[in-house]
């Protein structure tokens, strides 16, 4: 009967103990799961997110980075010219037969270019001056020429123009490439007007065909065309 009774007392702290274990339980799965996420590896698992943006970052830099090495644009199309020679005598340019071609009244125009317009694409550039090297502004150049066919507008201004010298004797003027026809080589037709001084008839030359050394274009090919330079002389001081 005395065990009996010192059992049946030690029944409630069994039960208690054991209803205090089950309640534990849930309380220890909760503190495992911060340390899951605070453990090594976690963080060995976000490393390759972390790589991935450097990996973006660096793709997204580098054409920048590539296309500051790119040149700058170049903005001015102007031929580059050195300056004419005054060490030395210049003789005038050569006169050259007008031609039954010319026509009166063309259009100022830096380029005689139009749209749909075959041939290779010619800049002139130069230098309008005097014999004692003393350039002329406001000089006004006449261009006509054949085009990349041989045949010259008889009826309007295709292939027709004039530029004016700017205030250092420069002039430019973008045309085509003309065409050789019947006995005459390829040429450009130029009447070179300055103001209150007599003007100069001439014909411009390519090397190969050109039957003045004196009148032929000094010819650089470039990618995107073909580049001369003529600077005339004029009989005056």
């Amino acid at each position: 009967m005395l065990l009996d009774r010192k059992i049946l007392c030690l029944l409630p702290g069994m039960m208690i103990l054991a209803a205090c274990a089950s309640k534990q339980l849930p309380s220890e799965s909760v503190t495992q799961a911060p340390q899951i996420i605070n453990s090594p590896a976690f963080t060995v698992s976000i490393m390759p997110s972390e790589q991935s943006l450097q990996t973006a970052e660096t793709a997204t830099r580098t054409p920048t980075q590539a296309a500051s090495t790119e040149p700058p644009a170049i903005t001015d199309t102007a031929v580059v010219l050195p300056g004419p020679d005054c060490t030395v005598g210049l003789p005038p340019t050569r006169p050259d037969m007008e031609g039954p071609y010319f026509l009166a009244g063309s259009p100022e125009k830096a380029t005689l270019i139009e749209p749909g317009m075959d041939g290779t694409i010619l800049t002139i550039s130069g230098y309008v001056m005097t014999v004692d090297c003393k350039l002329i502004p406001n000089a006004k150049l006449e261009f006509w020429q054949a085009d990349a066919n041989g045949d010259y507008d008889l009826q309007g201004y295709r292939l027709r123009g004039h530029v004016f010298t700017d205030a250092n004797g420069r002039y430019q003027i973008q045309t085509i490439l003309p065409a050789a026809y019947e006995t005459r080589p390829r040429h450009i037709h130029v009447m070179v007007l300055p103001p209150g001084q007599p003007g100069l008839t001439t014909q411009l030359y390519f090397p190969g065909d050109s039957p003045y050394p004196e009148l032929t274009l000094a010819i650089d090919e470039e990618s995107q065309g073909v580049m001369a330079v003529y600077n005339f002389v004029l009989a005056t001081r």
